[in-house]
């Protein structure tokens, strides 16, 4: 395990809500190596130990090979490159399917801040429309959607040997793979005057690139390229009440988070996490950064109810049974919003939020 600066937060239901209870002096945010999965009874057990204190495990080996996603870097890097014009005037806008491009400073993660300072081209596992995109976009989109498909499936069947189900409790429902998005996000250098800001007068709320939320679905892989300044992803671990930095290791990993949909199905045993995207020095500021967040979400009709393993002496379930796509509008209406900026839920009752940042 690698241990990570201390942090404490307010822990997050199955519901969105936060609790206050709770302090931890210092929490360890495990580097698991999947390659092992399957031969090393230490891995389920780290997973399991990691999502039951926060959420938040840095993963090797996940089944997507490094050349996959240099490739989709370098295809998400020419995409953004073209002129903001070119974009909003030739890219499919984002859609009612989540599907499609997001322009710049277009969404607001948490209604109390400011637009979110990134844009992002959201792809599904079926049916994109890739109309402007340049040359290898949509063959390298395709490439990392395929492999994904194997690489979810299999962490799903970890879970379940994690938490002692059985193997195919989650991963029988990553069959249409209706709901998931991969969604690739670009972070631009700051202005000079933002930068000062930040920098100069301590504004905490333009450092803020993408605002504070949780996921909504069941996990979230998260690539971040090496070539730039990638620094700045920060999680509130279980218990906590001050951010802690999370090391995206590049090239060979990525970083996992539980969503609400896990803390739903096993009744708030696995968190959420709270998590957000800042500025963290002068460097990250005048750089770009760029991620690749892999919402994975049961497919539509999936029902997520709570296991009877997770209901001891009596104690009745936390939440009642519901499908994956009930729960999703269900999570947009309560947030108001349109459902084409949708993959993530309120980070507590007092700041709601819809996920779209990584």
């Amino acid at each position: 395990l690698r241990n990570f600066r201390e942090a404490s937060r307010p822990r997050t239901r199955g519901d969105g809500a936060s609790h206050s209870d709770g302090m931890a002096p210092a929490v360890s945010v495990p580097v698991i190596d999947f390659a092992r999965y399957g031969s090393d009874d230490a891995v389920p057990r780290a997973l399991d130990k990691a999502c039951r204190e926060h959420g938040f495990v840095a993963l090797r080996n996940p089944g997507v090979s490094s050349a996959t996603v240099a490739a989709a870097f370098a295809a998400a890097k020419t995409l953004f490159a073209l002129p903001d014009a070119t974009k909003r005037a030739t890219l499919k806008p984002i859609d009612l399917g989540n599907q499609g491009y997001s322009a710049f400073e277009s969404e607001k993660l948490n209604r109390r801040r400011g637009a979110d300072r990134k844009e992002a081209f959201n792809v599904k596992f079926a049916r994109n429309d890739y109309r402007g995109c340049p040359p290898g976009f949509e063959a390298a989109a395709e490439a990392l959607v395929a492999e994904l498909r194997s690489a979810v499936v299999r962490y799903a069947e970890a879970c379940a040997v994690a938490l002692e189900l059985p193997k195919d409790h989650f991963s029988k429902h990553f069959q249409d793979f209706d709901l998931c998005t991969v969604r690739f996000l670009h972070y631009p250098p700051l202005e000079e005057d933002v930068a000062d800001r930040v920098f100069l007068s301590e504004d905490s709320t333009s450092a803020v690139r993408a605002a504070e939320h949780t996921d909504f679905g069941l996990m979230t892989f998260l690539f971040v390229d090496g070539d730039d300044v990638a620094r700045g992803l920060q999680a509130k671990p279980e218990g906590a009440d001050s951010w802690v930095d999370v090391d995206a290791t590049p090239g060979d990993g990525c970083v996992v988070n539980t969503g609400a949909l896990a803390a739903r199905w096993t009744n708030d045993v696995w968190r959420a996490t709270l998590h957000r995207v800042v500025v963290p020095d002068v460097d990250a500021a005048s750089g770009h950064r760029y991620s690749i967040a892999c919402f994975f979400d049961p497919d539509a009709a999936a029902l997520v109810q709570v296991h009877d393993k997770f209901l001891g002496g009596g104690e009745a379930p936390r939440y009642p049974p519901i499908t994956a796509e009930a729960y999703v509008l269900q999570k947009l209406r309560e947030l108001k919003v349109d459902p084409a900026a949708a993959e993530e839920d309120e980070s507590s009752k007092a700041t709601p939020s819809v996920d779209t940042g990584g």
